[in-house]
């Protein structure tokens, strides 16, 4: 392993988690306002909890697929 390699791993993971972290509140705050239309309509709340549920999928795939960039 090079050491390019090694920095560029060092600089990537500040990175990531700068990038992820608003993107997983994203999620988070789209399930909410998602969660509280769907009970405004009458509509089960479940629905705004399995959106939630694959935000936090999409979330999880975007940091592998990323952490597989790098190395």
């Amino acid at each position: 392993m090079g050491l390019g390699k090694i920095i560029g791993i060092i600089l990537a993971i500040p990175a990531l988690i700068l990038v992820l972290i608003p993107m997983f509140i994203q999620f988070w705050v789209e399930g909410l306002v998602t969660d509280a239309l769907l009970s405004a309509f009458g509509i089960s709340p479940i629905i705004g909890v399995l959106i939630t549920i694959a935000g936090i999928i999409i979330f999880i795939t975007a940091v592998i697929v990323a952490l597989i960039r790098i190395l």
